[in-house]
């Protein structure tokens, strides 16, 4: 997006944060896979260079400390995050599946033997029971109305609540800058990521 310096910033500095490793935070980190890719389109590429060139470069070290999954016990309950499925080698993500079954994600988050498995990567909301229970609360930001997305879990002994937010934002800023920004792919971040809305202001 149009803040990522901004964001980063914010995130590599406040304190008892854990920040995981998701496909775009890589590319930002490491580089773009070379060679390109058949599913990464040009106008991608061309994006992730103008962030790699608008970033400050000490971010990126910050970044490649970033964890590619994290698993904890807080009380009696047993937690994984991940930003999505991982192949074997353990830095690569699993192609995505558009509306995954239960046992899909079963196999998906084999590794993970935890009650809970929070997850992201593909937008939509989704929360079922399989082996264990897999959330994906939605984009904390994209998605086709101004609402951010994020789940709270209340733990008690064994016991834990999950409650789900959507918190209202006011989106014209955030558009503003990715036109003031001239930001590369803008008009498809807006279709893919936003679903095609945009203010006229």
């Amino acid at each position: 997006g149009p803040n990522s310096q901004e964001c980063l910033g914010l995130m590599l500095d406040t304190p008892n944060l854990y920040c995981l490793m998701g496909n775009h935070d890589a590319w930002f980190a490491y580089g773009l896979p070379t060679p390109q890719p058949p599913w990464m389109s040009d106008g991608e590429v061309a994006h992730h260079q103008w962030l790699r060139q608008s970033v400050s470069e000490s971010y990126r070290a910050g970044v490649a400390d970033w964890s590619y999954h994290l698993e904890m016990k807080l009380e009696e309950v047993s937690l994984a995050f991940v930003h999505y499925g991982l192949t074997r080698t353990g830095r690569d993500f699993v192609p995505i599946i558009r509306q995954p079954n239960v046992e899909q994600l079963d196999h998906m988050f084999e590794q993970h033997h935890t009650d809970l498995v929070f997850y992201g990567h593909h937008h939509p909301f989704s929360d079922v029971q399989g082996k264990s229970r897999y959330i994906n609360p939605g984009s904390l930001g994209c998605h086709t109305a101004p609402l951010a997305r994020y789940a709270i879990v209340t733990i008690d002994g064994d016991r834990y609540t999950v409650v789900h937010h959507a918190a209202a934002y006011d989106d014209v800023p955030l558009f503003q800058d990715f036109e003031e920004r001239q930001t590369p792919e803008r008009e498809f971040i807006y279709k893919i990521f936003f679903g095609g809305r945009f203010p006229r202001w």
